[in-house]
C-alpha cells in the first residue's frame, strides 16, 4: 500500500511551520524528502535596503522556496524609516523597528533568535546583489547541518565620483576582495558578516558579543567561536557588493571603533590572545613589538604624528601602509590610556568610550 502526504507551498500562507513536503511509505520504508527552507536576515541602519529585498524577493520567488525577510531597522533616522516600512507589505517580509539602537552584534542575535527556519542568510543593509544566481547558490547548502557559509564581498571596480568615499573603496578594492581559494586558505580568518549562511542551529549555541559596542571586528570573535568548536566555514565566490561607502574622515572613526573592540577582545578573551593575534594582523605586529618592548614609543608616536597620517588618508593618495601604522599606534595609546586607568584605580570601562571619541 502506497501513501502520500503532500504539503503545498502556497503564496499567501504566512509562517511556515512544517519541514517535510513530501512523505512515501512504501513497502514499510519510509522515504523522506526535505523541504529547504530559508530565513534572510537584514539589520538596517541609516540605509534604503527596498533593492535589496526586492532582488532577494525575485530570486527566492524563482527558486520555489519557503522562505522568510526579516528586516530590522536598529534605530535609523525617520527618513530612512519611513521608506523601509513600505516593505511590510510584501508577503513573507517581516519588518520591524526598534526603539533604540542597540549594536552590531545584538541586533544580528535578535534575527537569530525570531528567525524560523533552519538556515539563516545574513548581510548588510549598504549590500547590492550581483549574481541572478547569489540565492541558489546558498540553497545547495541547506540540506546539511551544522553549516556556514562564506560568499565574501565586492565593490565597483570604477573609483567613486565622491572623492570623500575614495578611501572607504580603495581600502575595500585593496584588503576586503579575497577569491574563495584564498579564503579557504584560512578560513576561520576569513569570516565576515556582511554576507554568511549558516545553521540556526549553530546560532543557538554561539551568539554575537553583544558587549562589543559600535563598529568592527563581531567577526573575529564569531570566527574563533566557530574554530574552537571545530566547525568547519566554507568559502565560495558568491559576493554581494558593498554600495555603501562612508566618507573618508567616518571610516577613519569606524576604524578607531574597530581597534578599541579589538582591545577589547584581548582583555575579555586573555586566553584565546595567540589565536586572535594569528588571525588578525595589525595584533600580530603589535604582539611582537610588545615582546620588544616598543609599544610605548609607539603610542607616542600617534600622539604627536597622528594628524600626519590623516592628513595621508584623507587625500587623494592614500597609503594603506601608513593606514596599517595609524591603526597599529592607536593601539599602543588605547594601552597606555588603559594603564593610566589601573594607577589611578578608575574602572576601564571608564576610559574605553572616550578613546573612542578622541580626536583624529
Amino acid at each position: 500500500m502506497v501513501q502520500y502526504f503532500l504539503f503545498y507551498y502556497v503564496e499567501g500562507i504566512e509562517k511556515i511551520d512544517f519541514h517535510l513536503i513530501l512523505l512515501l511509505d512504501f513497502n514499510n520504508e519510509l522515504v523522506t524528502f526535505a523541504l529547504t527552507m530559508i530565513s534572510i536576515a537584514i539589520p538596517i541602519f541609516n540605509f534604503d535596503v527596498r533593492e535589496l529585498v526586492t532582488s532577494l524577493y525575485k530570486q527566492l520567488k524563482a527558486n520555489q522556496v519557503p522562505f522568510e525577510i526579516l528586516c530590522f531597522d536598529d534605530g535609523s533616522d525617520a527618513s530612512f524609516k519611513s521608506v523601509n516600512k513600505s516593505l511590510s507589505t510584501l508577503p513573507f517580509v517581516y519588518y520591524n523597528e526598534l526603539e533604540k539602537n542597540i549594536g552590531r552584534s545584538a541586533i544580528r542575535n535578535l534575527l537569530a533568535k525570531e528567525a524560523r527556519y533552519p538556515h539563516i542568510l545574513f548581510m548588510d543593509c549598504d549590500s547590492c546583489v550581483v549574481s541572478e544566481k547569489y540565492i541558489s547558490n546558498y540553497l545547495r547548502f541547506c540540506k546539511e547541518e551544522d553549516v556556514v557559509v562564506c560568499g565574501g564581498r565586492t565593490y565597483n571596480i570604477q573609483a567613486p565620483l565622491n572623492s570623500n568615499e575614495y578611501f572607504r573603496w580603495y581600502y575595500g578594492v585593496r584588503r576586503e576582495v579575497k577569491d574563495a581559494g584564498y579564503r579557504n586558505q584560512n578560513p576561520n580568518r576569513s569570516f565576515m558578516t556582511n554576507n554568511f549562511l549558516i545553521s540556526k542551529s549553530i546560532l543557538e549555541k554561539i551568539s554575537f558579543d553583544s558587549n562589543m559596542k559600535g563598529y568592527g571586528h563581531e567577526d573575529t570573535l564569531m570566527g574563533l567561536e566557530l574554530r574552537k568548536r571545530n566547525i568547519h566555514i566554507i568559502h565560495i565566490n558568491n559576493p554581494l557588493s558593498h554600495i555603501g561607502l562612508e566618507s573618508s574622515k567616518e571610516f577613519l572613526v569606524k576604524s578607531r571603533q574597530a581597534v578599541s573592540n579589538l582591545h577589547y577582545l584581548l582583555s575579555r578573551y586573555k586566553a584565546d590572545a595567540p589565536v586572535i593575534s594569528d588571525d588578525v594582523k595589525i595584533l600580530k605586529y603589535y604582539t611582537r613589538l610588545a615582546d620588544m618592548g616598543v609599544t610605548k614609543p609607539l603610542g607616542i608616536f600617534y600622539k604627536f604624528f597622528k594628524k600626519a597620517m590623516v592628513g595621508n588618508l584623507l587625500s587623494s593618495r592614500p597609503n594603506l601602509a601608513i593606514f596599517d601604522l595609524y591603526k597599529l599606534s592607536y593601539l599602543a595609546s588605547i594601552h597606555q590610556n588603559q594603564e593610566k586607568v589601573y594607577k589611578t584605580n578608575i574602572v576601564p570601562q571608564k576610559i574605553s568610550k572616550q578613546v573612542v571619541l578622541t580626536q583624529y
